[in-house]
């Protein structure tokens, strides 16, 4: 995953291709794989959606990201962090999640059921940014 996230902090998102997208697709709904995996999927999705125009997916991929849960002990599992350091998957976790609430609010997305149409603001053009941290 963290392969992805390098591409997308580079703006070199255009090296993607169809089973790319598919394999983003496939970790952010596999219910077997761990929460901060299914997270950085659904980001990463989401901002390869949002480069190639394609707004609602965009939209869609980062609410999934909003819909996952993790136990506390889950939360307190050891694991590589993006730029290296040991971090908790909680840590990574939240820090997936933020940057899809972000972006989400850049997109202008109300946070709405996934039963409801989705509402975006108007085209502004403006590009969600890759790694957002309020």
């Amino acid at each position: 995953m963290h392969g992805f996230g390098a591409m997308l902090e580079e703006d070199d998102y255009r090296r993607t291709n169809a089973e790319d997208m598919e394999f983003l697709t496939t970790v952010s709904t596999d219910r077997n794989a761990k929460a901060p995996e299914r997270a950085a999927a659904c980001f990463s999705l989401g901002r390869l959606h949002w480069c190639a125009g394609r707004r609602e997916e965009a939209i869609k991929a980062y609410k999934r990201a909003m819909k996952l849960t993790m136990t506390p002990a889950e939360r307190a599992v050891l694991i590589l962090g993006r730029l290296g350091p040991m971090t908790t998957s909680g840590e990574a976790f939240d820090e997936e999640t933020r940057n899809c609430r972000n972006n989400l609010t850049r997109l202008g997305a109300i946070h709405n059921d996934e039963n409801e149409p989705l509402t975006t603001a108007s085209d502004s053009g403006k590009d969600p940014d890759s790694r957002s941290v309020s």
